[in-house]
């Protein structure tokens, strides 16, 4: 169905909004209208619907403390951890849209980027304890979230490890679901690092 653009380009307050395109699903269909975020006019900020919810964190700082010392992390709050990682990934030269943590879907994190194929990836963050391993319950419910919303690929990051359970599943799933426990993020935080702002 065609799209257009809509008129949800300006400022409200310190707050930016941005372009999307609107769908409508057509009359009596009970779907109503869907808005699709605008990707090549995104200019490196944070795309979001009412849902959808901006960073706040000190990116800078928090990166700088975590990369000094990873041990940093566990002071993180579970909603300044998925901050962290989609900061991380807008640093990696994603769009990234960090979702409200009441209604998440499922997701924390959709990262989504126009190269040679176009990326949309799910990212499930879980700020745990280091005894509090991540079970292959939460691996088999970000599948399915995955499979859902027809994404390229889902991640689970976390500061602690995986059950021998949730492995089993990342393997069998190993082009759709990746695993990214403590020292995966870790890697993470130094690419951020060594990475030249887009």
């Amino acid at each position: 169905m065609p799209r257009k653009k809509t008129a949800r380009k300006g400022r409200r307050g310190s707050r930016r909004y941005f372009c999307y395109l609107e769908q409508n699903l057509g009359i009596g269909s009970g779907l109503g209208k869907h808005f699709y975020p605008v990707i090549d006019d995104f200019d490196g900020e944070l795309l979001y619907y009412p849902e959808i919810v901006p960073v706040t964190i000190d990116f800078g700082r928090a990166l700088a403390d975590t990369t000094s010392d990873p041990r940093r992390l566990f002071d993180f709050s579970p909603r300044q951890f998925e901050e962290l990682v989609a900061e991380i990934w807008r640093k990696f030269g994603y769009c990234v849209e960090l979702t409200s943590p009441t209604r998440d879907g499922g997701r924390d994190i959709i990262a989504i980027k126009q190269a040679e194929v176009n990326l949309r990836v799910l990212i499930e963050c879980k700020r745990y304890a280091t005894s509090n391993r991540v079970g292959v319950q939460v691996v088999r419910s970000l599948l399915g979230v995955k499979t859902d919303e027809k994404a390229t690929k889902a991640i689970l990051a976390t500061t602690s490890r995986f059950t021998a359970g949730a492995k089993d599943l990342f393997g069998r799933h190993i082009w759709e679901l990746e695993p990214r426990d403590f020292d995966g993020v870790v890697d993470w935080l130094k690419l951020a690092v060594s990475t030249k702002s887009l």
